[in-house]
């Protein structure tokens, strides 16, 4: 990680989510027809998103399951359709940081530099620091995040390099 992450106090924001769960083997499929879902509900609606798209992780466990919303920032009182959801990102404190490159390590040039990575980055630079992040009960006794999301600031189709890539991490901190 290039710099340590950032505390940055948020005001709340409105979005409409689309909320996808599965196990965790089949994320990357449910991630990739997400998006356009997410996007071809928004042309239908006639809603223009108000920001960069991005994903709040609810659960996340690496050999389990995964529960998400995948987001768009839009103002406040935007109606949704059967799945697509209006949602908020809680106010308060994040932990910050922008990752540079590839979504996932596809190849040895970004293995280990991926997101991924910067998760696990951001976790240990939080253990570290005593920085602890905002959790809920979940339905299965679980923790689940309150607000752990990937915002994708440049990236495709806008932009094909992926050296130019970046995704802002925020994780709600714990009062």
């Amino acid at each position: 990680m290039a710099a340590a992450p950032r505390i940055e106090r948020r005001e709340p924001e409105h979005c409409l989510a689309l909320a996808i769960a599965g196990p965790t083997t089949e994320f990357s499929a449910h991630i990739d027809e997400g998006f356009p879902d997410l996007f071809r509900r928004l042309g239908e609606l006639g809603i223009t998103p108000a920001g960069a798209p991005f994903i709040r992780y609810g659960i996340f466990q690496p050999e389990g399951r995964f529960a998400l919303d995948i987001c768009v920032p839009v103002a406040p009182g935007s109606a949704g359709d059967d799945r697509l959801r209006p949602a908020e990102l809680p106010a308060g404190d994040y932990a910050v940081h922008v990752h540079r490159g590839a979504y996932r390590g596809t190849t040895p040039r970004w293995e280990g530099r991926d997101l991924p990575a910067a998760h696990e980055q951001v976790h240990a630079w939080a253990a570290g620091a005593g920085v602890t992040f905002a959790t809920q009960p979940s339905d299965d006794g679980a923790e689940d995040y309150v607000a752990v999301v990937e915002r994708y600031l440049v990236g495709p189709p806008a932009e094909d390099d992926v050296e130019k890539w970046e995704t802002e991490l925020a994780f709600l901190v714990a009062r």
